[in-house]
């Protein structure tokens, strides 16, 4: 039998107006934005003259260039798994999306700061309406998809997902740490049964270096972030202390700590890597 994750709300414990409270306004106003803009847009009609091509590549071809026409940095294909689904949820859909968005190296610099937490709040605004227009394109080729919004609302797991379309690894911090980035960047997913190429898998490097390094173990005020791996659904991986995470990220200008100092973050911004990079750590 399927083990599938609990839904959790991150922002458990406070309600929307101790939230916006205590925001900045401008990353209130994304937030805001958000709730006026994209929710109901998860679904929609799907256009009966469906779109006959022969190749996948070409529907593939596609599909990845609308998400990057949209504003995503990164995509992947990955097949759905039910195990990666929240609990009470089923997608009908083959298919899953996988989309990651850049947060600005200089702005995530800062945190907890003001300016680190209006562009976490920017880049789920946009990164959102990039799920949401790549799934309405779909539809208008004749195949139904759905949105699964960066800031919850959806029915999918978004890091199994990206990981299994090849969009990077798991890191110690429990985020997808990527060649392009690291760790910091934001992830959504539109599941679709128009017919992709699936990608696979990559080995960066990063999962072997996180059992070695423990600068994020170290820096996060929360205590959050785990010495030693444990099984979670047949797995073993690193898995955070959601509860103590959130807590702390309900602070008035959240937290991106561990992805400020992980060596990954560094890397990336300097256009170096552990593997196949211009430089080894």
């Amino acid at each position: 039998m399927i083990q599938q994750a609990e839904k959790v709300d991150f922002f458990q414990g406070m309600d929307e107006e101790q939230r916006s409270a205590s925001r900045p306004p401008e990353a209130d106003r994304y937030f805001s934005l958000i709730a006026e803009r994209h929710q109901g847009r998860w679904r929609g009609e799907v256009n009966p003259v469906k779109t006959e091509v022969a190749d996948p590549s070409t529907l593939t071809r596609m599909v990845r260039d609308m998400a990057q026409e949209s504003g995503a940095d990164l995509v992947g294909v990955a097949e759905v798994t039910q195990a990666f689904v929240y609990k009470g949820r089923h997608v009908a859909h083959k298919y899953a999306v996988s989309l990651g968005m850049e947060m600005d190296y200089a702005r995530l610099a800062t945190t907890p700061s003001p300016e680190s937490l209006i562009e976490i709040a920017r880049v789920y605004y946009e990164l959102g309406e990039s799920t949401i227009r790549l799934a309405e394109y779909i539809r208008s080729l004749g195949y139904d998809a759905h949105s699964h919004h960066p800031l919850g609302g959806g029915a999918v797991l978004l890091i199994p997902h990206a990981i299994a379309a090849g969009l990077g690894e798991l890191g110690r911090i429990s985020l997808v740490i990527s060649r392009e980035f690291g760790p910091r960047f934001r992830l959504g997913c539109v599941t679709t049964d128009i017919p992709l190429l699936l990608d696979k898998p990559v080995d960066l490097g990063a999962a072997e270096f996180c059992r070695k390094c423990q600068a994020c173990l170290r820096a996060c005020p929360a205590g959050a972030i785990p010495q030693d791996q444990r099984q979670v659904r047949g797995i073993e991986k690193y898995t955070i202390d959601g509860a103590s995470c959130r807590l702390h990220c309900n602070q008035p200008n959240g937290c991106a700590i561990c992805i400020k100092v992980c060596v990954f973050n560094e890397l990336a911004h300097r256009g170096k890597w552990l593997k196949g990079g211009e430089a080894a750590l």
